[in-house]
């Protein structure tokens, strides 16, 4: 294109002004690129935004590319009162769009809804609804499906990301999950507001096959050669672009994806019935169903709710006995489990379980269940694979716990009274319990007839505790969550605090006087400054210098890595917290609960609970393959609130922790060469380097009790210019290149569980298990 053509060609245009929000419209210069618009107040940049938002049918006059390449941006209503001239621009150029505006002559046009609703093929179809004239007011949305008004439905579901634009209060978002029954070929589905307009990317194209993309391809005919590319790329489709479903279709997903089928064993294995209460007829009819058929069954007592079931492998012992028989059938059968009486098990559930013991590392295994629930008839807990802290902190082992026999002989009498002890004896026997002997089987194979009691293993938590960590204490205070309250160290070790920073003396200096309220007694304040030129901000550094704060240069491009490793390799703390400059404290005690749990045996880095200003959660760990990456666990989570199965309230393994606010040994961080400053100058140096901890064989944790506001990117901002985008595409492709194996698989997720969207909130379709494909 010659500069004639560039100069006569029309960028774009400034539509309206509609209260607080600029709608308009931009063409890149280079069609191959992305559009990045400038919105200038009186000369002045306000914002940069992308023009990729489909205006729909709002601005008529529009043509199909115009309205596809659009742009909103809600303004601050300080800003809209102290500037008389409102421009835009393409990014980094000197091409102005048409039509300038002017706030104050502005008139109300006629009130528009906006929002946008997205779909990615599958069953789940989200978005959000806003009026910008009634911006805090719940919109409701019609979902239209075989020609007619199908489902109603309110955008009230807070969003992060629409808090972030200004968006209301943030809680406009919808979601809804469509009958499986769509899953069965392509349907077109419509969304409208309530006043009869189509939301931007109205109507949506349904695809979604029954057993997947992949179940789908196999039944084709086609050759070896074309399936292996096939299944090559709906994996990476299935990878960037996850299906999934809401919890409300759980029975019906349920029965669509069930555990697989596998070869019969002829290992003969004893199931333990415990428990007088509940329904027993329920849990010997699960196990008359197995599709493993060499079992025994032992029952302490209950001879009479036995008349009906004339089987010799069922036995029932009285309390005299019990202890003795036991002990002869464990020598008899090299696998024992147990069940609650009135939970019962799925079909394959015996099989499933005995072909883990084929691998003669594993000693033990535990399954996914589920529950009743009053919202959803059955709610699953599909757990992650074997982590300490889950064992500690929940009763996760309890469900389909099966294990060798031996580990179970010769225990006092007392102590295999109650089978819900078991896991606590095996583990003890195992003395350092890994994933390598404890299996994890990723299937709903047990189901329990009432809710868990979330306190019914701490009697066992704490005989655990007592041969491994004789002074941890345990509160069960709470009905919901168990805490283990590990004990302070006996000498506090030097912290060192790290904080890059650049500019901005308000955030820096709150962070800094928030820093000081902590109630740790040994500490050091290292500020890494890159290149400030604010006169406030030098003398800041000044009165930080006469206070003891040292205060060191790094000169050039932003490069939070190279800034870290710097203020590291000079820090004399033998302890060190990575923090970010807007970062604020909120409970003095934050820092001794992180060296507590860093000071745990085989313990790499632990990351903090963080909050964004409106007290939802910012960061609760790190969840590796969301969104075809990484992304941070909890979005949608207040505070407050429990999470999945109270994973918000409890300390937890995680995959990696955010740089943000981290604490690890500086020895660690030297082993592992610090972060990498030369391919992630930026962002995902904090996962990487985490991932390498966990190399070394060192676990990363998450703490709740540990919490922090984090005004996230404040200071540096986000990556919109052109190159900083082109910076943040080739850190991705380092990161999918380097850690492909760990992106496909996060120990501490369950392949059950949704990928898109918010972490936890949801149904994988199709599972991701490797046995399914």
């Amino acid at each position: 294109m010659i500069i004639k053509d560039l100069l006569n060609m029309e960028h774009g245009e400034l539509l309206q002004l509609s209260g607080y929000t600029l709608f308009g419209w931009a063409n890149s210069v280079n069609p191959n690129e992305p559009c990045w618009v400038e919105i200038l107040g009186d000369g002045e940049v306000l914002q940069i935004i992308r023009a990729n938002f489909d205006l729909g049918n709002q601005f008529e006059l529009l043509t199909e590319r115009q309205r596809k390449c659009g742009f909103f941006v809600t303004l601050d209503i300080n800003t809209l009162l102290r500037i008389g001239r409102l421009e835009a621009r393409l990014a980094n150029t000197n091409f102005r769009l048409t039509d300038i505006l002017f706030p104050h002559l502005e008139q109300p046009k006629n009130t528009h809804h906006i929002g946008q609703v997205e779909n990615h093929g599958g069953l789940k179809i989200w978005g959000w609804a806003w009026n910008p004239q009634a911006s805090q007011t719940t919109q409701e949305i019609i979902v239209c499906y075989n020609g007619s008004d199908s489902a109603r439905i309110k955008a009230d579901m807070y969003r992060s990301d629409l808090a972030e634009q200004g968006i209301g209060n943030g809680r406009h978002g919808f979601e809804w999950t469509l009958p499986l029954s769509f899953a069965n070929g392509i349907h077109q589905i419509e969304i409208f507001d309530i006043t009869g307009q189509a939301l931007s990317g109205s109507p949506l194209h349904v695809f979604s096959p029954e057993q997947g993309v992949a179940h789908w391809v196999n039944q084709l005919n086609i050759s070896k050669q074309d399936g292996f590319l096939l299944d090559k790329l709906i994996e990476r489709y299935q990878r960037y672009v996850p299906l999934s479903l809401g919890f409300d279709t759980y029975e019906e997903w349920l029965s669509r994806f069930p555990s697989p089928e596998l070869q019969l064993l002829e290992q003969a294995i004893l199931i333990v019935i415990e428990g007088t209460e509940g329904n027993l007829d329920v849990t010997l009819n699960s196990l008359y169903r197995q599709t493993h058929t060499h079992w025994r069954v032992l029952i302490r007592g209950r001879m009479t709710d036995l008349l009906y079931h004339d089987d010799d492998r069922i036995q029932s012992v009285i309390a005299a006995n019990w202890y003795q028989v036991l002990q002869e059938q464990l020598r008899l059968c090299e696998i024992v489990g147990y069940v609650i009486s009135g939970d019962y098990l799925a079909d394959n559930a015996l099989t499933t379980a005995l072909h883990a013991f084929t691998d003669p590392n594993t000693q033990a295994v535990y399954s996914d269940s589920d529950m009743p629930d009053t919202h959803y008839g059955r709610k699953p807990w599909f757990k992650p694979d074997w982590d300490i802290d889950l064992f500690l902190h929940t009763s996760a082992l309890q469900d389909c716990f099966m294990t060798r026999s031996h580990h179970l002989i010769g225990f006092d009498e007392n102590l295999l009274q109650d089978c819900s002890a078991w896991s606590a004896l095996v583990l003890t026997n195992l003395g350092e319990p890994s994933a390598k002997n404890i299996c994890h089987l990723p299937y709903i194979l047990y189901h329990k007839s009432t809710i868990t009691d979330w306190q019914a293993t701490s009697t066992h938590t704490a005989m655990w505790l007592e041969s491994h960590a004789p002074d941890v204490k345990i509160d069960s205070s709470s009905n919901i969550i168990r805490r283990i309250e590990w004990t302070d160290s006996k000498e506090s070790p030097l912290v060192s605090f790290i904080i890059p920073t650049r500019d901005h003396c308000d955030l820096l200096k709150s962070c800094i006087e928030s820093l000081r309220t902590t109630n740790y007694p040994n500490l050091e304040y290292i500020v890494i400054d890159n290149d400030s030129v604010e006169s406030d901000t030098l003398a800041y550094f000044d009165v930080l210098k006469s206070e003891g704060v040292r205060v060191l240069k790094y000169s050039g491009t932003f490069n939070f890595s190279a800034m870290n490793n710097r203020a590291v390799a000079v820090a004399q703390g033998e302890l060190i917290a990575l923090i970010n400059n807007d970062i604020e404290i909120l409970e003095s005690d934050w820092l001794n609960e992180m060296v507590r749990q860093l000071l745990r045996p085989n313990v790499g880095a632990v990351g903090a609970k963080l909050l964004w200003a409106n007290n939802f959660v910012q960061h609760g760990g790190v969840l590796l393959g969301q969104h075809g990456l990484a992304a941070h666990i909890g979005n949608d989570w207040h505070s407050d609130d429990s999470g999945y199965f109270g994973m918000n309230q409890r300390v937890r393994g995680v995959s990696a922790v955010t740089a943000a606010c981290l604490l690890c040994r500086r020895e660690d961080y030297l082993a592992v060469g610090g972060l990498n400053e030369i391919e992630l100058p930026v962002n995902f140096n904090d996962v990487d380097f985490c991932l390498r901890l966990g190399k070394l064989g060192k676990r990363i944790l998450w703490t709740p009790h540990a919490r922090l506001r984090h005004l996230e990117s404040v200071s540096r901002g986000k990556d919109l210019l052109p190159e900083q985008q082109a910076r943040f595409e080739r850190e991705k492709r380092y990161m999918r290149q380097n850690w492909t194996a760990v992106f496909t698989h996060d120990p501490f997720y369950n392949c059950n569980l949704n990928l898109d969207r918010y972490s936890h909130a949801g149904l994988s379709m199709p599972p991701r298990h490797p046995l399914r494909s």
